[in-house]
């Protein structure tokens, strides 16, 4: 990787050298994944949005896009192939199918050093950026004496809390990254919470070169490289966070918890329980050397979650969740 220093005056080639295609089986767990393998299992739309997000003109990327689809044709045609008598039994089928692995591997490096012949992708300037990836938007009813407690639940089967994978733009990498601390977290009167994830982010100016000549120019834009991939979550006030989500009716779902007619006003407690699997993406939009790119990140919850609620009588309140969010939003009838 060219160091995120280099500048305008120290010009650094991104592919000048041989294209090789990485083998699934190195990837452990959630780790990172090249551009060049990432678009081995992807459409012909999101190898054609690596270039746009280039400036490379459409005509040209036409043509680039013919070599990818008649990669992906003759590799669908190696996999479909049958093994032949000589390759029967376990040990038989296994050479027959590295025998194909290796084919395709042929295949994608041919039409990488295809498509990349006499093209040079140049890094003339770089910089860094904070991403804040939002997890869960925690919200106490508007009610002074409220509160709502948001954490989540250890097993022996959950060592994750969350998983993110923040796609690259430009031919960047895709990078993943597990959130493993647990959190028992709160908000008060009120005061809406964002829970989160901050992200480092490389930017990279990219020229696009053809036999000299500059054909595109955009950012490549790709997480970080840490050492370690666990990162620590945050939490912090945020007014926005308060709002209900812009989606149709029909995607909130709500629960009354009938406490008008208590002229106590004492604290009721009230606890439920959800399940994990929650999975949502989000764009977050990045800006660069005049140039703007838009990053898609994935997020999957891993640990079920337990939230807490206290109400003040005296009030019916509604808890809103919204399909496809993540977060608790409050309404008092």
């Amino acid at each position: 990787m060219v160091p995120p220093s280099a500048g305008a005056s120290d010009l650094k080639s991104w592919n000048n050298s041989p294209i090789m295609p990485v083998d699934a089986s190195e990837f452990r767990n959630i780790h990172r994944t090249p551009w060049t393998m990432e678009v081995e299992y992807q459409d012909e739309a999101f190898f054609r949005s690596g270039f746009i997000d280039l400036g490379v003109a459409p005509e040209k990327i036409d043509d680039l896009a013919r070599h990818y689809r008649e990669t992906k044709k003759h590799v669908e045609m190696i996999y479909s192939q049958r093994a032949p008598a000589g390759f029967q039994g376990r040990d038989g089928l296994g050479t027959w199918f590295a025998m194909k692995r290796d084919r395709v591997k042929a295949a994608w490096n041919a039409a990488f050093q295809e498509i990349f012949r006499n093209r040079e992708f140049l890094i003339e300037d770089s910089c860094k950026r904070t991403i804040e990836v939002p997890l869960f938007r925690l919200n106490s009813a508007p009610v002074k004496g409220s509160r709502a407690v948001y954490e989540e639940i250890i097993t022996s089967q959950a060592e994750l809390s969350w998983r993110i994978t923040v796609l690259g733009t430009g031919m960047g990498a895709t990078q993943g990254v597990e959130v493993s601390y647990a959190t028992k977290l709160q908000s008060q009167n009120g005061d809406p919470k964002l829970l989160f994830i901050p992200v480092r982010v490389v930017v990279y100016l990219i020229g696009v070169y053809e036999r000299g000549t500059c054909i595109g120019k955009g950012l490549r834009t790709e997480m970080e490289e840490i050492k370690n991939d666990r990162l620590l979550p945050g939490l912090r006030s945020d007014p926005d966070s308060a709002d209900l989500p812009a989606v149709p009716q029909s995607e909130l779902y709500t629960e009354t918890f009938p406490l008008s007619g208590d002229a106590s006003r004492n604290i009721q407690t009230y606890r439920q329980g959800f399940k994990n699997g929650t999975e949502f993406e989000i764009g977050s939009g990045i800006e660069a050397f005049a140039l703007a790119a838009k990053s898609n990140i994935k997020i999957s919850q891993k640990r079920d979650l337990s939230l807490t609620y206290d109400l003040p009588s005296g009030h019916d309140y509604e808890a809103i969740r919204a399909n496809g969010q993540s977060g608790v939003w409050w309404r008092i009838r």
